[in-house]
């Protein structure tokens, strides 16, 4: 018995006439959504277009421009905080509200150090309700000054009857919450010099904060001071200052406070920094 054909006949669905077949890499043929802009990959290599190269070139040339920009910073100097503007405003003007019987004797060392760095105007006035006018040094005289606006920092003290003594800061006449006490009007300062915090040990910038902790007790005029002339003994041991060999704002804060509240120094070491900071 004779084998059949095929079922049906069928025409071949590729004619090939010889020559090279390029077969289909991918299952499904599909629309090339880019345009024609873009070559297809060939088996030559990958033949990338003109827009293609522009924006590889584009890239690496910012790149480029990145590692310019960060060389140039590393070799740029860090402002320190000394040497910042003591406030955004052309013109900063800080009042300070003081009691006459106790001023603010620390004001002395943090006026040298605002002449320093910046131009300053120191105004004084008395309040009228004040009875007599009290007798101060060069320190609390009155500068007279026809542009207020030629100065950077401008320091004016109200001298007035003040409840508990304390004296107070004012940044801003709205200023609602205004900084109380001589040692935290010293620590705003320190701060604006650079002077308080220090970079180099932590332990330093608290040793600050243990004595003009220790002097805002002394001037609240409680009737046991006797911890805090104690912590005042302690950080000075055996040094020549406070916090240090040099003195700072921490020994004019503990001057006031022993010279305004008449607290009497026995004859120590303690006594000995009296008279060395009396005379700076």
């Amino acid at each position: 018995m004779a084998v059949s054909g095929p079922m049906y006949g069928m025409r071949p669905f590729y004619s090939f006439k010889g020559g090279a077949v390029e077969l289909p890499t991918v299952m499904y043929k599909m629309k090339n959504l880019l345009g024609n802009n873009f070559a297809s990959p060939t088996t030559n290599g990958d033949m990338v277009s003109a827009e293609l190269h522009h924006l590889e070139e584009r890239q690496l040339e910012l790149l480029k421009k990145l590692d310019r920009m960060i060389d140039g910073l590393q070799t740029i100097k860090p402002v320190s905080k000394s040497e910042s503007p003591f406030q955004t405003n052309p013109v900063t003007d800080v009042v300070i509200h003081a009691s006459p019987d106790k001023p603010p004797l620390c004001l002395k060392f943090i006026k040298c150090l605002l002449q320093k760095q910046y131009k300053v105007l120191w105004k004084v006035h008395f309040h009228s309700s004040l009875k007599k006018l009290p007798v101060f040094d060069k320190l609390w005289y009155n500068e007279e000054c026809t542009d207020r606006n030629a100065n950077e920092v401008i320091i004016t003290v109200i001298f007035k009857e003040i409840s508990g003594g304390k004296p107070v800061a004012y940044l801003r006449p709205s200023m609602d919450l205004p900084i109380e006490g001589e040692a935290n009007i010293a620590r705003f300062f320190g701060r604006v010099f650079g002077t308080y915090d220090s970079l180099q040990s932590a332990s330093a910038t608290a040793l600050t904060d243990v004595v003009l902790d220790a002097c805002d007790v002394l001037q609240s005029y409680r009737s046991d001071c006797s911890e805090a002339l104690l912590t005042l003994r302690k950080a000075l041991g055996d040094k020549s200052f406070l916090c240090g060999n040099q003195p700072s704002i921490a020994d004019f804060v503990a001057f006031s406070a022993l010279q305004t509240t008449n607290f009497k120094v026995e004859q120590d070491t303690l006594m000995q920094w009296f008279q060395r900071v009396n005379s700076e």
